[in-house]
């Protein structure tokens, strides 16, 4: 079993300040994924170089859109810099 830990920041550019926390989280060997509804080049560069992996969705409202994106991290993995769908 993998020592490897991942966390998912849903909306991870919001609040703008929030690529802290990411940071914090990758420092400390934690795989940081975001989930959010804004283009992967509207991220602010401090949050993009601590994110894994940047996954766009259409809306944070849609559960179901949600549910399959984690659900596809958890059957397939990661796919770098990748957006969805």
């Amino acid at each position: 079993m993998s020592d490897i830990k991942n966390f998912i920041m849903i909306s991870p550019n919001f609040p703008m300040t929030y690529y802290k926390f990411a940071e914090a989280l990758k420092n400390r060997g934690i795989r940081v994924i975001g989930i959010g509804d804004a283009f992967v080049h509207e991220l602010d560069e401090n949050l993009t170089i601590n994110l894994e992996e940047y996954i766009q969705c259409y809306s944070l409202f849609d559960t179901h859109e949600l549910i399959n994106i984690v659900g596809h991290l958890q059957i397939y993995g990661q796919n770098t810099k990748r957006q969805y769908p």
